[in-house]
């Protein structure tokens, strides 16, 4: 976990010996990442902050989805799986509120969108490991599903924002995303802002610097003006210096949610 950021003990129904899912204790206080595939770094280094995490990308093929959960997070084991049904993610409907214009599209290579799945995972840490590796459990539902769509029919159809969303390197041009998730006058930051109310926004936004021909590209919405910390360097909870996000071009910033910047849009 990192210390900058709020830290928050394990949810009763994580700490259960039978699971049942219910999606609104999955979606409070989560990490949301879509345009994901398999980066476990946000399990790695947010665990502790966050016990729930969502990832949603409609390019993984459900094969590479069960080969990724077999070979499993270093120091923990797969304690429960569960494939999920829609009406289970979303009992109300699969309902759309942000309408999609002409300007949200972008330019994209022909990715193809795989046969559409869900599943549940709970994780457990291996007896081996200690807690100064990482909390005891953590839950991961993984969603085989185009990342707007997915907000809007899950965090908003529920009322709920994730704690923290993650926005790295999600496919902007040669990557195969269709919209471009960086900016904010697009569909998926309309949706994640929708209500344009504080409560209902994540409280972290998770993202990353770029290089390009024109130098360094700063990438976060400007209703988040508070750097937490760079992904340069974080200090842990045991207070070392340690290298995060060295997979990355560029730098990983997390920004706060600026409490002024929303009263203001609230009035």
């Amino acid at each position: 976990m990192i210390k900058q950021i709020d830290t928050m003990e394990m949810p009763e129904w994580l700490q259960a010996d039978k699971f049942t899912f219910n999606i609104k204790n999955i979606l409070t206080d989560s990490f949301y990442y879509p345009a994901c595939r398999f980066d476990g770094d946000p399990i790695k280094h947010f665990l502790g902050n966050v016990f729930s995490y969502v990832y949603a990308d409609y390019s993984v093929k459900y094969s590479e989805f069960d080969k990724e959960v077999e070979l499993g997070l270093r120091g923990y084991k797969v304690i429960h799986r569960e494939k999920l049904t829609r009406r289970q993610l979303a009992p109300n409907g699969w309902n759309i509120r942000v309408h999609l214009t002409s300007a949200d599209r972008g330019k994209r290579l022909p990715f193809p969108h795989e046969r559409p799945f869900a599943e549940w995972v709970i994780y457990e840490r291996l007896d081996s490991f200690t807690e100064e590796h990482n909390p005891k459990r953590c839950s991961f539902l993984f969603i085989c599903a185009e990342g707007v769509s997915a907000y809007q029919a899950l965090y908003l159809e529920n009322k709920i924002a994730p704690k923290m969303l993650g926005i790295i390197q999600p496919g902007t041009g040669m990557g195969g995303n269709w919209t471009d998730f960086y900016d904010e006058e697009k569909i998926f930051a309309r949706s994640v802002l929708y209500e344009n109310k504080r409560e209902n926004f994540p409280k972290y936004l998770v993202v990353n610097r770029y290089r390009s021909h024109d130098g360094e590209s700063e990438v976060r919405w400007s209703k988040y003006a508070n750097l937490k910390c760079s992904a340069t360097k974080f200090v842990n909870n045991h207070g070392d210096r340690t290298s995060y996000w060295s997979n990355y071009d560029g730098k990983l910033e997390v920004w706060e949610l600026n409490p002024i910047n929303a009263v203001e849009l609230s009035e």
